[in-house]
């Protein structure tokens, strides 16, 4: 029981801090970065708290857009479409090429018609090993 009230305590804690920054970066333009977006996430996203179960994912998403203008990674080419000053931009980013991402992200942001930047580890595309420890880890240990 002690251990769940100082989670919770925790939780709350954070998010009380979270709500304080928004309100001092709210006009700012933001980066949103996720990895994992699933309901049974690897051993190392729980680990090291990279999971959003998709529902939360969803709901994460509409709040982004509704208080940023979620821009097209493309339009990081373009200045004009960034310098538009009437909403602070937001660039939705996933790291590592999680399956996940694409079986339960990409739909929803396909739904509400949202486009993000994914970054891939080309190592293991390309049959080579990335972070030693972290890859080998997930290969050998967590499919």
């Amino acid at each position: 029981m002690r251990k769940s009230f100082f989670k919770y305590f925790v939780n709350a804690i954070k998010g009380f801090i979270g709500l304080l920054l928004f309100n001092k970066s709210k006009k700012e333009n933001q980066i949103f970065l996720y990895h994992e977006i699933s309901n049974e996430p690897s051993i190392f996203a729980i680990k090291n708290r990279l999971n959003t179960n998709p529902k939360t994912f969803k709901n994460q998403i509409k709040w982004i857009k509704k208080r940023y203008e979620i821009i097209d990674p493309l339009d990081l080419l373009n200045n004009e479409k960034i310098k538009n000053n009437n909403k602070p931009k937001a660039l939705i980013t996933f790291d590592d090429g999680s399956i996940s991402v694409l079986n339960n992200a990409a739909p929803i942001l396909r739904k509400l018609g949202l486009k993000a930047l994914f970054f891939l580890n080309m190592k293991p595309i390309e049959g080579g090993q990335f972070w030693a420890g972290k890859i080998d880890y997930l290969l050998n240990n967590d499919q």
